[in-house]
C-alpha cells in the first residue's frame, strides 16, 4: 500500500476455526508494532464483539444494512451505538435495487450475481420495491434535485447509530454520484416518510 500504518484493520468475517482470543491477539500485536492504528470487525454478532472486547478495543463494526435488509439495525448496529463503536454499513443500495434504476426489462451481464436468482431481483420484488421508490422516494429526490441513490445513501448515513455507508460503484460517475449524498440534509419528515414506507416491505 505504500504506507507505514493502516488506519483501520477489519477482520472481515468471523473464522469458525480460530478462537476470537487468538484473532484479537494477532490484531493487538499488529497494533503494538505500530502497523495498524485501530481494530475493527465485520459480520460479527454483538456476542462476538463483546468477546473481542475482553482482549482489546474494537473501534468499528461493518454489518450489512439497507432499507430492505434491516435485521442488523435493531441488533448489532444498536448494540454498537450503545457501546460507542462505529457502524460502517455495507450494501446500503442493495446491489442497485435502491437506486431506482432496476426495472423489469433490466438485463444483467453474464456472471452478475443478480442474474442468478438473488432474492430481491425477482419480478415480484422489483415491482413492489419500485412502487415504494416511486411513491415515497422520488418526490423527495426531486425536491432535493438529487437521484434516488443519493437519497437512499443520505437516509442511511442519517439513521441513528450509523457512522458511514460503503456504496459500490462500477465507474467514476457512480462514485461521484454516491459522494454527493453527503451534501443532502433530509428533514425529519422526509426521513420518517422514507422509513415508514420501506418498513412495510417484508423480506424476500
Amino acid at each position: 500500500l505504500g504506507i507505514e500504518q493502516i488506519d483501520l484493520y477489519q477482520c472481515h468475517w468471523p473464522d469458525e476455526t480460530t478462537p476470537i482470543e487468538e484473532t484479537m491477539g494477532a490484531l493487538i500485536e499488529l497494533r503494538e508494532q505500530g502497523l495498524i492504528r485501530a481494530i475493527g470487525v465485520s459480520n460479527f454478532t454483538p456476542e462476538m464483539i463483546e468477546e473481542c472486547l475482553r482482549y482489546g478495543p474494537v473501534r468499528s463494526s461493518q454489518p450489512k444494512f439497507s432499507l430492505l435488509t434491516r435485521e442488523n439495525y435493531g441488533d448489532v448496529i444498536a448494540w454498537c451505538h450503545e457501546h460507542d463503536i462505529a457502524s460502517i454499513v455495507y450494501s446500503p443500495l442493495e446491489q442497485g435495487m435502491l437506486t431506482g434504476t432496476v426495472t423489469l426489462d433490466r438485463e444483467f451481464a453474464e456472471g452478475d450475481q443478480r442474474r442468478s436468482g438473488r432474492p430481491w431481483f425477482t419480478e415480484e420484488n422489483i415491482t413492489r420495491v419500485n412502487a415504494v421508490i416511486d411513491e415515497a422516494m422520488r418526490p423527495i429526490a426531486e425536491a432535493h434535485d438529487a437521484t434516488v441513490a443519493q437519497i437512499t445513501l443520505a437516509w442511511t448515513i442519517a439513521a441513528e447509530g450509523i457512522t458511514c455507508a460503503l456504496a459500490g460503484s462500477r465507474n467514476a460517475g457512480q462514485a461521484s454520484e454516491n459522494a454527493g449524498a453527503m451534501y443532502i440534509d433530509l428533514s425529519d419528515d422526509e426521513f420518517a416518510a422514507i422509513k415508514d414506507a420501506f418498513w412495510q416491505i417484508e423480506g424476500p
